[in-house]
């Protein structure tokens, strides 16, 4: 009875060569929430609220509009550099705000707008308001002090305070919020110069200074990220730049420790790989949890939420594509692949690159042991394409590996034997598989297990 395990690696020593990634460019984004404020003086955010920006500058001039999201939130992507901008809030059931002196690139900032007649303001009436500089919906949000004089009742000054200390509380959540920007900007710069250090380093195979700097720019990344991790405009960037940085980060490792001959040290190293690999998916992962409540406004300037989804799934499929080629597969990580690989295929147009991914989630299972799941997942690949050299190899391997653990299961070992013959016939002398797929065959002949030619490959589905 034989109990070989399948010869997994088709690389061995090989020095990879880094994938391209770009970074994504700076953001200039200008972003705030919208709250209603009621009677008792309690907030809440408003769901789908119109948001105008008016350049206050000029005399003239059309408005970007946006809406808010189910978090009340707002953003605009583009807004001139520089110039200053009146943000006009209106939407059913509200009073027409408008709040000027808004510069681009401010973040969150706090609207407060009140009930009212669900009003749209024309640009003419936005410009007359800004004229006078008065904000529809009677000034200052329920403050008492506005329009009235004289002494205040006890009432008025519980109201008062009451307003007062809001004010208060919305100045510095602006401070924090603002400080908050300034950090994702500079970090975003950061990790930029530090990541694009660490290819110039891969160019000229200085690994460890590719790890120095790729390393930089993972904290740099994420430190960004923590500044502000639920805005779909700067966290999706900042958390694709990370995962990228990690998996490139796991490849400068490989390279730099593939030929070392101390076991303890290339065992650590190894590991290391993994561990990138692995957190490389979860910051993709993370980037599709907030894409999901994002909203078009929130968008970096040229990008589309489903685009950055499809951009996110195709940078994870680059991460799952790696582990396969390293061997350094975390459980973990196929957890993640049979997560985020069938959405890529859902999103993708490419039918090579789907089929490339189908290959991909068939190697993960491979390269973990998981031979049913593997035979499942070629078997796939091979109703996309029939000929695919690779699925029919790893396929007929994997059978026959399984039937040795299944103590000689012979229909099994049949089936493998097949699809090795068929793979022998057209795979070139150089094929990587050709030598061990012959080196099976001779072993099953001894058991008697003779190929039989294929009535033809398996037929794509309709």
């Amino acid at each position: 009875m034989f109990k070989r395990s399948l010869f997994g690696s088709a690389i061995f020593a090989i020095v990879l060569t880094a994938f391209s990634a770009a970074a994504y460019g700076q953001l200039v984004v200008t972003s705030g929430k919208v709250e209603l404020l009621g009677d008792d003086s309690s907030r809440k955010p408003v769901t789908n609220a119109i948001v105008d920006a008016y350049r206050s500058d000029t005399t003239k001039g059309s408005a970007q509009t946006g809406k808010t999201n189910g978090r009340g939130e707002f953003s605009f992507v583009g807004l001139l550099p520089g110039a200053e901008y009146a943000l006009v809030v209106s939407g059913p059931g509200l009073s027409p705000f408008v709040a000027p002196g808004v510069k681009s690139g401010q973040d969150k900032l706090v609207i407060t707008v009140r009930p009212g007649d669900g009003k749209r303001l024309t640009e003419a009436e936005v410009r007359e308001k800004l004229k006078s500089a008065v904000s529809v919906g009677g000034g200052k949000p329920s403050d008492p002090s506005s329009g009235g004089s004289g002494e205040l009742s006890e009432e008025d000054k519980k109201k008062k305070a009451a307003y007062d200390a809001e004010v208060a509380k919305i100045t510095a959540d602006n401070e924090k919020k603002v400080k908050a920007n300034q950090i994702v900007a500079a970090s975003l710069s950061a990790g930029n110069d530090a990541f694009n250090a660490g290819i110039a380093s891969v160019k000229s195979s200085d690994f460890a200074s590719a790890i120095n700097s790729f390393s930089t720019a993972i904290a740099k990344y994420n430190e960004g990220y923590e500044a502000n991790p639920d805005f779909a405009g700067s966290a999706p960037v900042l958390l694709n730049n990370k995962g990228t940085a990690l998996r490139q980060r796991a490849l400068s490792t490989y390279n730099k420790t593939v030929k070392e001959t101390d076991a303890t040290v290339k065992a650590e190293a190894f590991a290391a790989v993994t561990r990138d690999l692995l957190d490389s998916a979860e910051a993709y992962k993370l980037t599709i949890g907030v894409l999901a409540t994002a909203t078009p406004a929130e968008m970096p300037s040229g990008k589309t939420v489903d685009g950055m989804r499809l951009e996110t799934y195709r940078a994870a499929r680059d991460t799952f594509k790696l582990a396969v080629q390293t061997e350094k597969v975390d459980p973990k990580l196929i957890e993640s692949a049979k997560a985020m690989l069938p959405e890529f295929l859902k999103a993708e147009t490419d039918a090579a690159a789907k089929v490339e991914a189908q290959l991909i989630s068939a190697d993960l299972y491979r390269i973990a042991q998981d031979r049913e799941s593997a035979i499942a997942a070629y078997k796939e690949v091979l109703v996309s394409s029939p000929d695919n050299l690779e699925a029919i190899g790893y396929l007929g391997l994997v059978l026959v590996d399984l039937s040795w653990l299944k103590d000689n299961d012979k229909t099994m070992a049949q089936d493998g034997a097949n699809y090795l013959q068929r793979f022998v016939a057209s795979a070139p002398d150089t094929h990587k598989l050709k030598e061990g797929a012959k080196g099976y065959l001779d072993i099953l002949k001894t058991q008697s297990i003779i190929p039989v030619k294929s009535s033809g490959p398996a037929k794509k589905k309709p």
